[in-house]
């Protein structure tokens, strides 16, 4: 239910406020999911974590053009910022207690991230956002159905079977490849520029993932 929330509120944040935002907000889950498991479950911290969490960020940091340090500046902002809270406590929570099967998770992430949406529906109509208009949601209900079969479920099947088997900080620096695949096909498919900072910040993310990896085994 938490995870499902999770990602119901970075959807919305996405459509809130600029997308660089809103994944580096919510890509501070490494750190989060670190800590928790550190206070909560005993996790030692070790130098290879602080290593990929480093390289993962710094990645991350190249791809979006080498900018600032984002602040939370609107509601959009901190909805990222709660979403990848809310994704940490929810990978904690998987990993302590494993369920028995993945049906029941799936089916509770989806109620989780359907309750959710349907709150922040409620609160943007109280507040006249376009986002609650039926009439921006009907000619696309087809397509929104079709992607959510075919692309969305798929993927959040595998985290969810993943989050009971791994660390929660560890799935946090391995789902940071979202953004290292989103610039590669932005550029393949969309035509956006894929440069230098963005095969820097590609070559930083995967060191990250290696980095964890390797540190886990040996």
């Amino acid at each position: 239910l938490i995870l499902g929330t999770a990602f119901a509120l970075y959807t919305v944040s996405l459509a809130m406020t600029d997308v660089i935002h809103a994944i580096l907000l919510f890509y501070l889950t490494p750190v989060w999911s670190t800590l928790a498991g550190w206070v909560l479950l005993g996790e030692r911290i070790t130098a290879t974590r602080i290593i990929a969490v480093i390289l993962g960020f710094a990645g991350l940091w190249a791809l979006l053009g080498g900018g600032g340090v984002p602040l939370p500046r609107n509601a959009g902002d901190w909805l990222a910022l709660l979403s990848g809270l809310l994704w940490s406590a929810g990978t904690l929570r998987s990993f302590a207690r494993p369920s028995q099967g993945i049906a029941l998770p799936v089916f509770c992430f989806a109620g989780g991230g359907l309750a959710a949406s349907a709150v922040l529906l409620v609160i943007a109509s109280a507040l006249s956002l376009p986002m609650a208009a039926v009439s921006n949601l009907l000619p696309v209900l087809p397509w929104i159905v079709l992607l959510a079969i075919a692309i969305f479920m798929p993927p959040n099947f595998l985290v969810l079977w993943a989050a009971q088997r791994m660390d929660p900080g560890r799935i946090g620096i391995l789902l940071m490849t979202e953004v290292l695949v989103g610039s590669i096909s932005a550029g393949l498919l969309a035509g956006e520029a894929y440069g230098a900072s963005e095969a820097i910040g590609t070559a930083l993310i995967v060191t990250a993932g290696l980095v964890e990896v390797w540190g886990r085994r040996s």
